[in-house]
């Protein structure tokens, strides 16, 4: 009950503060050091930090499956073989569910002018009247009149998609993939891509996880990767919409990152910790050197790099400080301090501050 009644009051304690702030962006990086020392002993002491999965960095070339121009002629002599049947048919709705159109029969009566503009064919058609194959986004359309009541008409939509047929499109492309697969184990993976202008591309994907970027969602590529040993070829995939052929790069055991993949990391955290430090004891110094009783705005006026502002209505469970964005520790200096107190000087997430609380305003629980 105690911690459910702090958590509320949390929720619905509100203040407005002012702050001197002093950017760590402000502080160059020349003005501080980051020791190859103390990049090893963070690590040392922090490897839990950058604990990582069994992973693995692989190359794939794509062959897509993409329709012919063979292909699409198919689709629209389809539709083109049907047209006199859609215009005969008394049941439309059972002759589009039969003939498998993409579209199914819509009953609904629409307004003429709510069609949508590559339907607008529609508009111009008698009841009972279908119109020619019309062209839509590279697919075949068969419109046909149904019905009109008033301002209102019904249709229907004769249309098949344009895929790849598979015995001829995609047995080829398949063939292809196979093609490639054979001279690239020859040749070099890198080589036969150049050689036939395709684009090796990268990816990666942690132990398990059915996705990887490139590629897409796939529950075979799991089970691919786990059967690769570093520098082997997988055989040709079939993937939806494609085929692809995999070399294992790089398999990453589940532990610690090693030292040299999160140096940089390490010394920028580092970068910003010695610059708070820094900005911390600026800040510290002004509160110090200023005179007595000086107001914020009045100690910011004696520093180029320090700036003073004010933020309104910070509840006491945020972690976001409008105008200074994420910045949890000042919230919680907040927390502490009673209307009219000042903080001591603290380290932020972006900036070293000092706040001062105008006004707070907490709910009585007992209310």
């Amino acid at each position: 009950r105690e911690e459910v009644v702090a958590e509320y009051v949390r929720q619905n304690t509100v203040a407005d503060i002012r702050y001197l702030r002093l950017p760590y962006s402000s502080i160059s990086d020349s003005a501080v050091a980051v020791t190859d020392s103390e990049i090893r002993s963070f690590y040392r002491a922090n490897e839990g930090l950058y604990e990582r999965e069994a992973s693995f960095d692989f190359s794939f070339v794509s062959f897509p499956v993409t329709p012919t121009a063979d292909d699409t002629a198919r689709a629209f002599d389809e539709v083109r073989l049907l047209m006199g049947t859609f215009a005969e048919a008394e049941d439309d709705s059972a002759f589009l569910a039969d003939v498998q159109s993409a579209i199914p029969f819509n009953s609904a009566f629409i307004p003429a002018e709510d069609v949508r503009e590559e339907y607008s064919a529609v508009n111009t058609l008698a009841v009972g009247e279908t119109s020619d194959v019309i062209t839509i986004g590279g697919q075949p359309f068969v419109f046909k009149k149904t019905a009109q009541q008033g301002g209102e008409i019904q249709f229907g939509i004769l249309t098949f998609p344009v895929v790849a047929d598979p015995l001829t499109t995609v047995d080829v492309i398949s063939e292809q993939a196979e093609d490639f697969l054979f001279y690239a184990a020859e040749d070099g993976f890198e080589e036969e891509a150049e050689r036939l202008g395709l684009q090796v591309q990268t990816s990666f994907t942690t132990k398990g996880a059915q996705f990887a970027a490139g590629i897409g969602q796939s529950v075979q590529i799991p089970t691919v990767l786990e059967s690769l040993k570093e520098g082997d070829l997988s055989e040709v995939i079939e993937l939806d919409g494609q085929f692809v052929v995999i070399r294992m790069d790089r398999i990453n055991d589940a532990g610690a990152r090693p030292l040299d993949e999160v140096r940089s990391q390490i010394q920028n955290r580092l970068l910003i910790r010695k610059k708070g430090e820094l900005a911390a004891g600026r800040l510290a110094g002004l509160l110090r050197d200023g005179a007595p009783g000086a107001t914020l705005e009045e100690l910011a006026a004696l520093s180029d790099d320090v700036d003073a502002g004010g933020a309104s209505n910070i509840r006491m469970d945020a972690t976001v400080v409008t105008g200074l964005g994420r910045e949890p520790l000042v919230v919680g200096a907040v927390s502490e301090l009673a209307q009219g107190e000042r903080s001591g000087v603290i380290e932020g997430a972006s900036a070293a501050y000092v706040v001062e609380v105008d006004s707070k305003t907490a709910i009585d629980p007992a209310q």
